[in-house]
């Protein structure tokens, strides 16, 4: 074993259930965003930037139900979907079931260039 492989990786456990995006969304650089929930929460968040927002939701998960600027919408367990988000936009997500494990990333829209590029030209398609 290397002494690399001996060192403990270290990651962060969020709090349960806080309504405070200032404690639950973490900035990576500049401008990327990210959290990880666990088990039974009530989520919310105000969108920063202009962006897509990631929802990766666990394959053994149960589904979420999601508020995104007054639309609501519901996750799948296994499901990977893409939300724009508009700076200023709201994001409620609610989780009941406790073996619940979701990543939520907010990437700026200028990091996917083409995409967004499709995405402004004919919205209603990604829907």
């Amino acid at each position: 074993m290397t002494q690399s492989e001996k060192k403990i990786s270290q990651s962060e456990i969020l709090p349960p259930s806080s309504l405070e995006p200032a404690r639950n969304m973490q900035e990576l650089g500049t401008q990327l965003y990210f959290t990880v929930l666990k088990g039974r929460q009530r989520f919310r968040f105000t969108s920063p930037i202009d962006g897509y927002l990631n929802f990766l939701l666990d394959e053994d998960s149960n589904h979420c139900s999601v508020v995104i600027a007054n639309q609501d919408y519901l996750v799948q367990a296994g499901e990977n979907i893409l939300f724009h988000l508009k700076k200023g936009d709201q994001m409620e997500l609610k989780s009941i079931n406790s073996d619940n494990k979701l990543l939520l990333m907010l990437i700026p829209s200028d990091k996917f260039p083409a995409y967004h590029e499709k995405y402004q030209t004919d919205e209603k398609r990604f829907r």
